[in-house]
């Protein structure tokens, strides 16, 4: 798989007369690979980024640039800001804090936050293309998205207004559940997100079969099971595009 590629680990190459440097480094979080405690021992890691390096790749982003956690806290590394600072590479290309993906300049350096998964970890966020021409940067536009255009509205504030406060399937007995399941009465509220608190709202109805304790792999990509207990109508059933957020916070619930 790698024929034909260059795997930089802390080292530089050169490709048409550009340098660049390579470094897998991020500050200790978790248990990952290649981390190392924030202070002397990531400055000394950053330290062998050549002065002359044109465009620089590390994992994760130098404090306070593309660096902010959904909760909003910056998670970017100091010494990596410091080194990037002094060394004013045209080019700094990095990912690690899903959410911050996008680009920004500062002081003669384009800064690429390219992470191609969202929050939850789906692989669904476009290429950051970037032009380099004799050293100057020309970012190409993101591909346009294939889902239709978001927007609010009170969709499911309007379904507890006609039909009364749902209630989730998996706080029902057994026996409820197959009951509700069986006259049609269950549907799923999947919500989906990229991570940058845009994403869709859609119900659907569930079929007798489901398993109605399934929420989904994590907090950004999650389906509810829920019953009005009332007859199935079809506009139920078409897809509502929203933001989730605007009804539900940061992590979606259902109204009590």
């Amino acid at each position: 798989m790698l024929q034909g590629l260059t795997y930089l680990q802390d080292e530089a190459c050169e490709i048409e007369g550009v340098r660049v440097f390579g470094s897998p480094w991020s500050p200790a979080h978790g248990d990952w690979a290649f981390q190392a405690d924030r202070g002397e021992p990531l400055r000394q890691k950053w330290q062998r980024i050549p002065d002359n390096t044109q465009i620089l790749i590390t994992h994760g982003p130098p404090r306070g640039i593309l660096d902010r956690h959904v909760s909003g806290v910056p998670l970017g590394c100091e010494q990596l800001r410091e080194r990037v600072l002094r060394l004013r590479p045209r080019l700094h290309l990095f990912g690690h804090v899903h959410e911050s993906r996008g680009t920004h300049r500062h002081d003669g350096t384009l800064f690429v936050n390219a992470c191609n998964c969202s929050f939850g970890y789906k692989k669904q966020q476009p290429p950051i293309v970037v032009d380099w021409n004799d050293g100057e940067l020309l970012v190409q536009p993101s591909p346009p998205s294939a889902e239709p255009s978001l927007h609010s509205f009170g969709a499911w504030d309007d379904l507890v207004v006609k039909y009364g406060t749902p209630r989730e399937v998996r706080y029902l007995s057994a026996p409820e559940q197959r009951l509700h399941l069986n006259q049609g009465h269950v549907f799923w509220l999947a919500v989906m997100s990229d991570g940058y608190r845009r994403g869709q709202v859609r119900f659907r109805q569930a079929g007798p079969q489901d398993d109605v304790t399934d929420r989904g792999p994590d907090h950004c990509h999650r389906q509810w099971a829920f019953t009005f207990g009332v007859p199935v109508e079809h506009d139920w059933l078409e897809p509502l595009n929203c933001n989730p957020w605007g009804h539900y916070g940061e992590v979606p619930k259902l109204p009590e």
